[in-house]
C-alpha cells in the first residue's frame, strides 16, 4: 500500500534536498514531511513556524520595543535570517495555484477557512498580502460556474475598497440562492416525473 502511495507522487515531491510541495490533498502528510525537511535543514526554521518570527527587542523606560533595522547586532542579524529561511522553505513548498484555488465540491466559506489559515499563518512570518490582493485571489479562485457573480461584483464594486468580509457574505448569499433554486428545479422536475407518469397511465386505462 506505501509503495502504492509513493508511486503516486511526483519525483520531485520526494526530493530529500526540496521542501516538499503541498498539493492540497493530505495536509497531514505534508506537514510531517516538511517539520523533518525543516529540522535535517534548519531547525530553528521549524521553531520560528511554530512559534512566530523574532523580533529584535530593546529596553526603552521600563518596557521593551522593537529595535530600528539600524540597531540590529549580529546575534539580530543572524535570527532575522532563520525567519526568512522559514518563509522561503514555505513559499517554496506552497504551489501557487494552491493560495487561490477553489475545490468543485468546496464551499465558500471552507474555501474562506483554508485561505484564512494561510493568510495567517504567512502573516506570523511576516509575510503579510494586503486586504485587496486577497480579495482578488478570492475571485480568481471561483470556478467557471461563479464567472456570472464574479462578473456582476467587478462590475459593480471598487475592488481597492470593497472588504473581504464584505465579499465573502455576498458570495455565501449567492451561493445559498443557488442551491435553493437548484433544489426548487429538482422538486418541479419530480412533480412533472410524476404528472407525466400519471397522464400516462390515466390513457392506457
Amino acid at each position: 500500500m506505501m509503495a502504492q502511495f509513493q508511486a503516486s507522487l511526483p519525483l520531485a515531491d520526494l526530493s530529500t534536498t526540496k521542501p516538499p510541495f503541498f498539493d492540497d490533498i493530505n495536509y497531514t502528510y505534508w506537514k510531517n514531511r516538511m517539520k523533518a525537511y525543516m529540522l535535517a535543514n534548519e531547525p530553528k526554521a521549524w521553531v520560528v513556524t511554530l512559534k512566530g518570527p523574532y523580533v529584535p527587542m530593546k529596553v526603552v523606560g521600563e518596557s521593551e520595543v522593537p529595535k530600528e533595522k539600524v540597531e540590529w547586532n549580529d546575534e539580530d542579524l543572524g535570527k532575522i535570517m532563520i525567519n526568512n529561511k522559514a518563509i522561503n522553505m514555505l513559499q517554496c513548498a506552497l504551489n501557487p495555484t494552491e493560495f487561490h484555488r477553489m475545490k468543485p465540491e468546496e464551499s465558500i466559506q471552507d474555501m474562506y477557512t483554508r485561505l484564512n489559515d494561510i493568510v495567517t499563518n504567512l502573516k506570523a512570518l511576516s509575510k503579510v498580502y494586503p486586504s485587496q490582493e486577497v480579495v482578488r485571489k478570492v475571485l480568481k479562485s471561483l470556478l467557471k460556474n461563479w464567472e456570472a457573480k464574479k462578473t456582476a461584483i467587478e462590475e459593480s464594486k471598487d475592488l481597492n475598497t470593497l472588504k473581504l468580509e464584505d465579499l465573502i457574505g455576498k458570495l455565501m448569499t449567492y451561493e445559498i440562492e443557488v442551491q435553493v433554486d437548484g433544489g426548487v428545479g429538482v422538486v418541479e422536475k419530480k412533480k412533472k416525473d410524476v404528472a407525466f407518469k400519471a397522464s400516462n397511465q390515466k390513457e392506457k386505462s
